[in-house]
């Protein structure tokens, strides 16, 4: 629910700052072609948030932790601190940041901890993998959209230091991924089941620099299949590990 409460956010704080127009390159947003109002879209924010609270507030019920309360906390406040309030961490250069620490750091180990009570040096591998993987979806995004962000001030990576450096950054993620996961578990077993996600992985990477306008929203969804796939490859690693 905290994804998609941050999404939902992000739609409507980009609209309301001017970095989301009819004209934009990307997805069809329901605020920029008007399918949907700004009064809609805030009273969904408000459920999507209030959703959010209601199912941390059980999760902490179910297993009472002042470390998981206090993540709950932080995920709250990253919910709006990423597009909006005084400093909006994705107008800043940091929301590759944000995304690798709450989408990787804070979901894996985060999830980890309430289920076993403790961490690992494996969780905090695997939480590093996912927040990597989930870095390179917003690489795309502000890859597609630098123009767009550019005239709305809306400062990323791609802005400050040129779209030019993402594609090295999507392609220094995907080489990251497999070689942590070797520091783990059976290595020999681990690269040849890491293969299948580093193959598709460096292949999208080799595309992004000739990818233009459209084409980079497909790019995109692929981007996001690839964390789904790294997800898959990892459960299949640990089982093996389980097994054996």
């Amino acid at each position: 629910m905290g994804q998609i409460a941050c999404n939902v956010a992000n739609d409507y704080f980009d609209f309301k700052q001017g970095a989301d127009k009819e004209d934009r390159v990307g997805f069809a947003r329901p605020l920029a072609t008007g399918a949907l109002s700004v009064r809609q879209v805030k009273k969904v924010l408000y459920i999507t948030v209030v959703l959010t609270a209601i199912v941390g507030i059980i999760a902490l019920c179910l297993n009472f932790s002042w470390w998981i309360l206090g993540l709950g906390i932080a995920i709250m406040i990253a919910i709006f601190a990423y597009s909006t309030g005084p400093f909006p961490l994705a107008y800043h250069g940091l929301g590759d940041v944000a995304v690798f620490l709450f989408y990787g750091l804070a979901a894996t180990m985060g999830s980890y901890y309430y289920l076993c009570g403790s961490l690992s040096w494996d969780a905090i591998i695997l939480a590093t993998c996912m927040g990597l993987a989930s870095v390179n979806i917003l690489i795309v995004n502000n890859y597609r959209d630098v123009e767009e962000d550019r005239r709305a001030n809306k400062r990323t990576i791609a802005v400050i230091y040129g779209k030019e450096l993402l594609p090295l950054l999507y392609r220094t993620n995907t080489v990251l991924i497999p070689i942590l996961c070797l520091a783990f578990y059976r290595p020999i077993w681990n690269f040849l089941i890491m293969m299948i996600f580093f193959l598709y992985e460096i292949r999208l990477s080799s595309q992004l620099r000739e990818t233009k306008g459209k084409d980079l929203d497909n790019l995109l969804k692929r981007t996001s299949q690839g964390v789904l796939l790294l997800a898959i490859v990892l459960i299949a690693i640990i089982l093996i590990h389980l097994r054996y």
